[in-house]
């Protein structure tokens, strides 16, 4: 569903016309968008994954990221084994900002991603994140989520809704249906994520 159509699902729980004085339409917009909000903090859903190249230049220790970037799941260069990531303590106490050479370890801070040693050369790294789903806008603009999960987006906007309006009774309704949604959503993600390692067998 795109935010068009998402409102007026939102309408529908609500059971008021979509000409409501109490609901504009840009009050549904926000609680769209709330309710994005809301899920996406939720988990690391697979819709929220991406993979972009960080490429490092000498002398340069620290980089922005993404522009829809969340977090850094990890970053790995080629063949080499991941970066270790480390807290901004560790990575002071460990490291002279100083000292140069291949990154062995990396820290977000303030917005940035830091590596240490600080780079002597480009290197490109695969960064795999977690990104941000963006705002709708437009009523054509759709979210990142599988469109089978959109319902629960209009349930959890239900539920602001009646809490903003002291409904209380529809509103736990509204969040109790969201909640089985949620766990269909988490059922669908185990197996997307499928086991955390792969044994192989060795040759003989």
């Amino acid at each position: 569903m795109n935010l068009g159509q998402l409102r007026t699902e939102v309408y529908d729980r609500l059971g008021v016309p979509e000409t409501d004085g109490q609901y504009p339409a840009a009050v549904l917009t926000r609680a769209v968008n709330a309710a994005l909000n809301f899920i996406e903090a939720e988990q690391d859903w697979p819709w929220l994954t991406n993979t972009a190249t960080l490429t490092t230049a000498a002398g340069t220790g620290d980089y922005l990221p993404p522009a829809d970037w969340s977090r850094t799941v990890h970053l790995q260069r080629a063949s080499y084994e991941k970066l270790q990531r480390v807290s901004i303590g560790e990575l002071d106490s460990l490291w002279d900002p100083t000292t140069s050479g291949p990154p062995e370890a990396w820290c977000p801070w303030s917005e940035r991603i830091f590596l240490r040693p600080v780079p002597d050369a480009a290197y490109a790294y695969t960064h795999r994140y977690i990104k941000v789903d963006p705002a709708l806008v437009a009523d054509a603009d759709t979210p990142l989520m599988p469109a089978r999960f959109h319902v629960a987006i209009a349930e959890i906007a239900t539920w602001f809704l009646l809490r903003r309006s002291k409904e209380d009774g529809r509103a736990i309704g509204a969040k109790a249906a969201y909640d089985e949604w949620r766990a269909r959503m988490a059922d669908d993600r185990r197996r997307w994520s499928g086991p955390s390692k792969v044994k192989l067998r060795s040759r003989p």
